[in-house]
């Protein structure tokens, strides 16, 4: 009888799965038009946006030529409404310094946006570069650094706490965030600001794995999980029902966050790392606007893999200790749906349920394979990872059940 249960449930859960991914790929597809790349492409173009090197081997993004209808319209923007950066920080001395030099270097006008980088407890040498490297920008009052004060009841905790005081602390009415071991291209500010000002509400950008010349096997397994959590983010967003996203390509009206903000102080218990991302599922109720995914090249945000399979582990597990936290009833039914799935998925062959796991397999492998099929083409069309999905396949569903029990159980914390 639990046999007979578990099959069903499993093969159902399947399809539900498959029509979910299948939701996300048209919608990724819809976005991907929407954002005018399609129609820049001429024929025979290679889709994808593409991460070229310098003769030092380091990558620098490629330079994008958006079609002349788009180009036009950005071009009308009001460029000189003044836009907030907000880069939390805690102990990154190696990569803080590569952070601000990029998003200096945009191409949105120098006197029409800041840098407020928040020293969130650093103990190591984080602050210090900053002020040794950008001493005339912090002078001329273009980057400016605070330091969060001890969290206590009432305050937004963990990383919302030290994007929370760089948001109190700085003048735009349009907020953008990013992670301080991230880089941003040369139009990120103008591709993201060009969004808010079409929506009047929130923006997410796609967040890309960095990846060397031999990448190894692990980082290209990172960049798939990248890739179809994009596919899932820009895919929901699209149709209207958005998801996740991630705080390393955000931004959304101060109006917005200071709604936002009222609403979740008075309730801290139930925020943890990422909480910040949920200001997308609430965007269009606090505004009448609803959130948009920048699916363009220029909103790109290119971010390192992990190198240790822990450090990998417990990032993941902070992330998806959000599962059973977000506002939005439909997120939380689909993570719940999908961590059950997944579970079965596991236990079912060790039942002997075998015809029922087959159909799941075949479901959940096409649904996989369509997704990464459009998002990992598009954001490393040079890296031929598709190659590898069907390794990593075999690790999907155990890893996700894993992190996401870690995730609910214990309790993570942003960066100790």
């Amino acid at each position: 009888m639990i046999s007979d249960l578990i099959g069903v449930l499993i093969v159902v859960l399947g399809a539900a799965y498959a029509l979910f991914v299948g939701a996300c790929v048209y919608g990724f597809v819809t976005a991907e038009r929407t954002s005018g790349r399609t129609a820049g492409r001429t024929a025979g173009s290679t889709a994808g946006w593409t991460q070229k090197r310098t003769a030092s081997g380091s990558v620098r993004r490629s330079e994008t030529v958006l079609p002349g209808d788009v180009e036009e319209k950005r071009r009308t923007v009001d460029t000189a409404a003044f836009v907030s950066i907000i880069v939390p920080a805690r102990n990154e001395q190696e990569s803080i310094v590569q952070c601000v030099s990029a998003l200096l270097d945009n191409d949105y006008p120098h006197g029409s946006y800041e840098i407020i980088v928040v020293d969130d407890q650093s103990t190591d040498a984080t602050v210090a570069n900053v002020r040794d490297t950008f001493s005339n920008e912090i002078a001329a009052g273009r980057i400016a650094i605070v330091a969060t004060a001890p969290a206590t009841d009432g305050m937004l905790p963990g990383k919302q706490h030290a994007l929370d005081t760089g948001i109190r602390a700085s003048r735009g009415a349009t907020i953008l965030t990013t992670d301080a071991d991230c880089t941003v291209g040369p139009g990120w500010i103008r591709a993201l600001r060009h969004a808010i000002a079409e929506t009047g509400s929130a923006a997410a950008g796609p967040v890309r794995c960095r990846l060397g010349q031999r990448p190894s096997l692990f980082h290209r397994f990172q960049a798939l999980e990248l890739s179809g959590l994009l596919g899932v983010g820009a895919g929901t967003m699209s149709l209207g029902h958005p998801t996740i996203c991630s705080s390393a390509s955000l931004a959304y009206t101060r109006a917005l966050y200071d709604q936002w903000r009222a609403a979740n102080t008075q309730n801290t218990s139930r925020l943890v790392a990422g909480a910040d991302e949920t200001i997308v599922h609430v965007a269009k109720e606090l505004t009448g606007h609803s959130p948009r995914f920048v699916l363009d090249p220029e909103a790109v945000v290119d971010a390192d893999p992990n190198d240790r399979v822990l450090t990998f582990l417990l990032q993941r597990a902070r992330w998806a200790s959000m599962g059973g936290r977000y506002p939005a009833p439909r997120v939380v039914a689909v993570s719940a749906s999908i961590f059950l799935f997944f579970l079965l998925f596991i236990v079912a062959p060790l039942m002997g349920i075998l015809i029922p796991w087959a159909i799941a397999l075949l479901l959940k492998t096409a649904a996989d394979g369509c997704l990464l099929f459009v998002s990992a083409r598009l954001l490393h069309p040079d890296r031929r990872l598709l190659p590898f999905w069907p390794l990593a396949e075999v690790f999907h569903a155990p890893y996700i059940v894993f992190v996401s029990i870690i995730g609910t159980l214990a309790p993570l914390r942003w960066k100790r």
